[in-house]
This record gives structure tokens, sequence and C-alpha cells, in this order.
């Protein structure tokens, strides 16, 4: 866990929300393929990979500390500073063309600068924006 953690800690912001999201998806997948039957794996192993995907997104959502989100979880459970930061990156990705998702794509598998890949608004607007 420590090299995922260090990955976590060097990340870009729009590498840090794909980190998360990509974990929250397997989760929710193999939980959803468990529950319908498709998975004939022994429990235990399935429960195990769980609890392991379930430790790093722990660790990565952790890390939003360091885009100005204060408490991304109190008690375990994620605040509403961290769903605005997470349901700002979601839009502004799942908002992309399919050209610029392709994009994205190819700059975050060539590791090119990201920095201009980012939403309109920052998390924190859309926050104040709410109120």
């Amino acid at each position: 866990m420590e090299d995922f953690l260090k990955v976590c800690q060097e990340c870009a912001e729009l590498e840090l929300y794909c980190i998360i999201n990509s974990l929250g998806g397997s989760i929710f997948g193999i939980n959803h393929e468990w529950a319908d039957g498709r998975i004939h794996e022994d429990p235990k192993k399935i429960q195990n990979t769980l609890d392991e995907l379930q430790k790093k997104i722990e660790i990565a959502v952790d890390q939003v500390t360091r885009f100005g989100v204060e408490h991304p979880r109190i008690d375990g459970a994620a605040t509403p500073e961290y769903w605005a930061w997470f349901r700002n990156w979601d839009q502004y990705v799942k908002g992309l063309s399919k050209e610029e998702s392709a994009q994205l794509q190819d700059d975050l598998n060539q590791k090119n600068d990201l920095t201009n890949w980012h939403p309109a608004k920052t998390w924190q607007e859309v926050l104040e924006a709410k109120k």
C-alpha cells in the first residue's frame, strides 16, 4: 500500500479523481456481479479483494486535502465538501466530448501535462453556489 500512497501523493488532481472513480467503479462492479451470482470465487477471496479496494479508496480520498478539501472523511464517511470536489470533477469528465475524452485518455496514458484539464469552476465555487 505504500507504493499506492506515494502515487496518490504525487499525482495531479485529475489523476486522483480518476483513481477514486476507478476504484469506486471496481467496488460497485464486483458487488453487483457477486450479488447476481456471476462471480463464483471463494467468498473470502472476494471479500478480501473488496477490503483491499476499500482501503485504497480511503487512502486516495484522504489525499484530496492537497486540493483544499480540509476534511474529506469524518468517522469514515465522506463529507459534503469531499462530494462537492468529486462531483465537480465527475461532471467535468463526463461532460467532455468523445474527442476530448480520447485526448484526455492519451494525455493520462502518456503522462502529459494535465494543467489545462480542469472544470470551469472550482469545487468551492460549486459548493458555495448550493448554499
